[in-house]
């Protein structure tokens, strides 16, 4: 579990790019930033505890933890706004 939403995020995002700006795209990296917060979620524990479980050091795991979850935090706000704005064809 500890690999595979990142990856899935990942696949989700690659595809993405693929799409270029279409709304399946759009939802595709909503979809993505929502597993990096669900993976962030799910390691929560690992943020206040002295001891982890990793081979890594404390201050990386940690740091990346912090940080995957305010990009998956600002993706998902980005992504939310870029699905329900207007075209810009539409505006007057």
């Amino acid at each position: 579990m500890w690999w595979l939403l990142p990856a899935v995020a990942a696949g989700s995002l690659v595809v993405a790019l693929l799409l270029g700006r279409r709304l399946v795209a759009y939802a595709l990296v909503l979809l993505a930033a929502l597993e990096l917060a669900v993976w962030v979620w799910l390691r929560r524990d690992s943020a206040f505890r002295a001891i982890i479980p990793t081979d890594a050091p404390y201050w990386l795991d940690r740091g990346v933890m912090a940080a995957t979850g305010v990009v998956a935090v600002t993706v998902a706000v980005g992504a939310a706004v870029a699905m329900f704005r207007q075209p810009v064809g539409d505006r007057p």
